[in-house]
């Protein structure tokens, strides 16, 4: 090899080395849940299982999408009679919505280098809605957390539609790793 030659090679090396893992383009789900408080106790649910199509270029944000797919069927809860309630007509409606689906339309940065925001439809029970949902790159991680308005949804509907018994505003927590 001619010394040109390695010194393009150790050019490259080097470079693709110092490049941060964190720039990588594939993500996937690792945890979605949610946090509701209902007659003062907090219920926490987690999905389970989901199918993503996360490609993000923190170079090129423009390039960046967003596609996540959640089993509605997947929920799991501490007691099995909340998830009984959780998955009938009132709530997530299940025998008649399987999945709810985020499709990010863009995805920003704030003014601090780690934070960004991605805006898309949020579609639960059947019903879309423009919604943004901030989070932050740490550690390799992505990790972030919003409020939802459960009745933008028709979740708790019924009986359970007043805050007195469930509070509207449900905390929704997602976080995503690297393949």
């Amino acid at each position: 090899m001619t010394p040109i030659l390695s010194r393009i090679t150790l050019f490259i090396t080097l470079l693709l080395i110092s490049l941060p893992s964190a720039h990588a383009d594939e993500w996937k789900v690792k945890e979605i849940s949610f946090l509701a408080i209902a007659q003062g106790e907090k219920i926490t649910g987690l999905f389970t299982s989901s199918r993503s199509a996360i490609f993000l270029n923190f170079d090129d944000l423009p390039l960046s999408s967003i596609e996540v797919q959640i089993s509605i069927p997947s929920l799991s809860v501490k007691k099995e009679t909340e998830k009984t309630l959780l998955l009938g007509p009132e709530f997530f409606d299940v025998e008649r919505h399987k999945q709810a689906r985020f499709v990010s339309t863009s995805i920003s940065q704030t003014s601090n280098k780690n934070q960004f925001i991605a805006k898309g439809t949020l579609t639960i029970r059947g019903i879309s809605r423009t919604v943004s949902l901030p989070f932050i790159l740490e550690n390799n991680v992505i990790i972030g957390r919003t409020n939802i308005d459960r009745r933008w949804f028709g979740i708790g509907r019924g009986s359970w539609e007043s805050p007195k018994k469930i509070l509207h505003p449900v905390q929704i927590r997602y976080e995503l790793q690297p393949l």
